[in-house]
């Protein structure tokens, strides 16, 4: 006859072993996973360039609405009128950029707009920006802006091939027009130096 108390206590242990076997179990199937993820993470090659956000920007009511739902969701890319830009906040070998595309020269991310053209080092024929500087006339207080620049002129100094406005570069500051006595001050690589107006394009020399 089968004592009670032991076979109670047997049941109880038995129970306490299958708990604490399932509890490892899983414990080690959630490092295996947070591992893998990490291995393959580490492992896995960069995407060389990663549109983070999209942005319509209307000159017109000088507003700017984020449309990357419509772009990464929908998939279309959303219309621009005459008065209006999209703006793509991409990546690159990890730095930033922004990508214009207009109603009249429409533009999308590739990588073809990265990558370096044959001859591209000729600092002649090519020239780089060297600096770039806000220039208010009244005061001769000069800002520096180059990392904003090179944001919008890209990798390869060219503006992705886009006539770009000088106040399409500053939209968060003081409202830029040509009243406002505000100019860019472009230094190349060549010697050339300018400055161009708030609704001056920038021109790549």
């Amino acid at each position: 006859m089968t004592n009670p108390k032991l076979a109670r206590n047997y049941n109880d242990f038995m129970w306490s072993v299958k708990y604490n076997v399932s509890f490892m179990i899983s414990f080690l199937y959630q490092y295996y996973i947070y591992f893998s993820k990490l291995i393959h993470k580490v492992s896995a090659p960069d995407m060389p360039y990663t549109i983070v956000k999209v942005m319509k920007h209307n000159d017109l009511e000088t507003t700017a609405t984020d449309v990357s739902d419509a772009y990464f969701v929908q998939g279309t890319i959303p219309a621009c009128d005459t008065d209006e830009r999209l703006e793509y906040h991409t990546t690159f070998n990890h730095r930033p950029y922004r990508i214009v595309s207009t109603h009249q020269t429409t533009l999308e991310p590739s990588l073809g707009l990265f990558q370096k053209p044959r001859g591209m080092s000729d600092p002649f024929k090519n020239p780089r920006i060297v600096s770039a500087t806000m220039c208010q006339k009244f005061d001769d207080e000069e800002t520096d802006v180059l990392d904003r620049v090179f944001q919008f002129a890209g990798p390869n100094h060219d503006f992705f091939g886009q006539s770009l406005r000088t106040r399409w570069l500053f939209p968060s500051a003081v409202a830029m027009t040509n009243d406002c006595e505000s100019t860019l001050h472009v230094l190349y690589s060549n010697g050339v130096s300018t400055h161009f107006a708030p609704d001056e394009c920038i021109k790549k020399f």
